[in-house]
């Protein structure tokens, strides 16, 4: 499930200057960054984009599917993530076209996510513990 170097260099190539594109490890291949909000992922040199409502149905238009992966119950799709069009491959401007696509939905999904507060944080994870008292007392006096 890797992504060669050579796919991900050109995919990074072809997306042109949509901004700060960067790569991690993504689920045993590599997630696309851009401005530091995951938009794409390539596994097995297969190129997925972040789709939503609105962006869904231009993915569908070309021929795009939901990501899939089989598991020990079947398979399991990710409808956020959708293949990328055969077009993108061949057309810089195309690249560039669904991957901004990818860019507004990928901002719309991040935006919607409600911000943590230190008191959600508190709930989620229990209160702050207070520090120990390092106050040395000393039994002889």
């Amino acid at each position: 499930m890797t992504a060669s170097p050579d796919f991900v260099a050109f995919v990074i190539e072809q997306m042109g200057r949509l901004g700060v594109i960067t790569t991690r490890r993504f689920f045993g291949g590599k997630g696309l960054y851009i401005d530091g909000v995951i938009t794409a992922f390539i596994i097995r040199d297969l190129l997925y984009f972040k789709v939503d409502d609105q962006t869904r149905p231009e993915f569908e238009a070309e021929g795009s599917a939901a990501f899939t992966y089989e598991t020990r119950n079947g398979t399991q799709t990710i409808n956020g993530y959708y293949s990328a069009p055969d077009v993108v491959f061949d057309d810089q401007r195309a690249m560039q076209y669904f991957a901004s696509l990818a860019r507004l939905a990928a901002a719309r999904a991040s935006s919607a996510k409600p911000k943590k507060t230190a008191k959600a944080l508190a709930a989620k994870t229990g209160p702050a513990k207070k520090p120990a008292d390092r106050r040395r007392t000393n039994p002889r006096r």
